[in-house]
């Protein structure tokens, strides 16, 4: 498979329409990993696109204070990396900080001072109806003070929306009413595959997909349904990665697997926690050559003309009317991912 369009057509600073496909391969490390900074400042993982600094799960609760002291400087080394010419801003990934809850994001927007304005946004872990106005009215009440808007990726991960089958799609639509009403800061909905399983204590295995256990098919359905026809929504964690012991790299078959559904079901980009995910997640999401195509001439029917007409490339029929919000995703995707010249096992 050959990429004939690499990851430089946009930045961080790209309007939100772009942007919220942009996230990808977000990869999630403990908010006193000092090793991630590295990496940046260095540049030696050039795919890397997002980085989340969690204070939540990974981090033990008489810990946090110093897990907090430690992301500031973190946050402070990338800041005067910036400033003085080390790292070019819009080289600079996307930064999120996964905090506690909305008094907490409040806090560590205090305690960033001017360092914030380097950061992208948060992420709101189990988010529900239950707190889902508190972080609105913190969301609204950072970006008034902030320089540069700042983002925030709600997490769909309370046990009420896995246990509650007869109640679930209300949920999600008191959910989605919220952000529809804050919509300007939401980049994108993430789904918390990991913490739905473990209400049930189930586990994949690296062989298996999240959509092969039935209750997350399910859950994963219902939550599409409700939001994906406005805001992108992201693929859950995958567990596997790398590492001496897998000789076969099913891990990786496993995740290309995962991806193929995920991007079937109109899932777009995938939380990492291991660097050997992020090449195969930024890949997975590059555009097919004949779907770029396609997507072109969607764009740009001439409306004097029917409105069918076969494929540039398949034996496909396309329909202006009815493929042009693909055909603009995927035009999103292809600036942001690449065009690969080829299909490849379903990539």
């Amino acid at each position: 498979m050959k990429i004939c369009l690499e990851y430089q057509t946009w930045n961080r600073t790209a309007p939100k329409l772009l942007l919220q496909y942009a996230v990808g391969a977000l990869l999630y490390c403990p908010a006193d990993h000092g090793g991630i900074i590295e990496h940046i400042c260095n540049g030696t993982l050039p795919e890397l696109k997002s980085v989340a600094f969690c204070l939540e799960d990974t981090i033990q609760d008489s810990y946090l204070p110093e897990a907090e002291k430690k992301l500031v400087n973190h946050m402070k080394l990338l800041y005067d990396a910036v400033k003085e010419g080390r790292v070019h801003q819009k080289k600079l990934p996307l930064l999120f900080v996964r905090i506690r809850t909305p008094e907490h994001m409040r806090d560590i927007f205090q305690q960033l001072g001017k360092y914030q304005r380097i950061l992208t946004g948060f992420i709101l872990p189990k988010f529900s109806s239950k707190n889902q106005e508190e972080y609105k009215k913190a969301t609204f009440e950072i970006n008034q003070k902030a320089q540069a808007i700042k983002y925030v990726m709600p997490t769909l991960e309370s046990p009420d929306i896995l246990l509650k089958k007869q109640t679930r799609q209300q949920e999600l639509l008191d959910i989605k009413k919220t952000l529809d009403s804050m919509k300007k800061y939401v980049l994108n909905v993430r789904v918390g595959g990991n913490d739905l399983c473990n209400v049930y204590g189930l586990r994949r295995r690296e062989t298996q997909s999240i959509y092969d256990i039935l209750v997350m098919q399910d859950v994963l359905s219902d939550i599409s349904s409700v939001f994906l026809g406005e805001y992108v929504i992201s693929g859950v964690v995958w567990e596997y990665f790398e590492g001496e012991a897998d000789k076969e790299d099913k891990w990786k078959i496993g995740l290309q697997r995962e991806l193929q559904r995920d991007k079937l079901n109109g899932f777009v980009g995938k939380t990492a926690i291991h660097p050997s995910q992020i090449s195969v997640i930024q890949k997975a999401y590059a555009v097919e050559l004949g779907d770029y195509e396609d997507a072109k001439a969607i764009l740009n029917w001439q409306q004097s003309t029917r409105a069918v007409a076969k494929s540039v490339k398949y034996a496909r029929m396309n329909e202006s009317k009815v493929h042009q919000k693909w055909a603009e995703k995927i035009m999103a995707l292809a600036h942001i991912y690449g065009i690969k010249e080829e299909s490849h096992e379903g990539f």
